[in-house]
């Protein structure tokens, strides 16, 4: 249920569903069913993470460089700012862009402490030329 990385929860969701018989220990069928609901509930769980996975290896190669970091806010905020810019004028795309990348920057900082990241101040390239 939980996939191949957690194949050894198998036997163990099952041995906590069967009981104790050994010891006249048995779930309730109501509490068998909120245990399964709750493995069946933990199963999804552990299956998007496995899902999202790759996904957090873009993000933290975004990250990893304030380069990159700082272009990618720049598009974000760029795309926005057009969109509004056209749609409303470019009083509303100055505020709402200002409003945009103070959310962003509070974003990128606390995804960065989350994932245990520190952002590098210069390319890879960079610092490669310079050694």
């Amino acid at each position: 249920m939980a996939g191949r990385k957690r194949a050894r929860l198998r036997e163990e969701w099952a041995a906590i569903l069967a009981g104790d018989p050994e010891n006249d220990l048995l779930l309730s069928p109501v509490r068998k069913m909120r245990y399964a609901f709750g493995f069946v509930k933990a199963s999804l769980v552990y299956r998007l993470t496995d899902l999202a996975a790759p996904l957090w290896h873009a993000v933290d190669w975004a990250l990893s460089m304030k380069p990159r970091t700082n272009t990618l806010l720049a598009f974000l905020v760029g795309m926005q700012a057009v969109y509004i810019a056209d749609a409303y004028g470019i009083w509303a795309a100055t505020c709402c862009s200002i409003y945009c990348l103070i959310a962003l920057r509070t974003a990128v900082y606390l995804l960065c402490r989350m994932r245990g990241i520190e952002p590098g101040s210069t390319s890879p390239r960079k610092s490669r030329i310079g050694k």
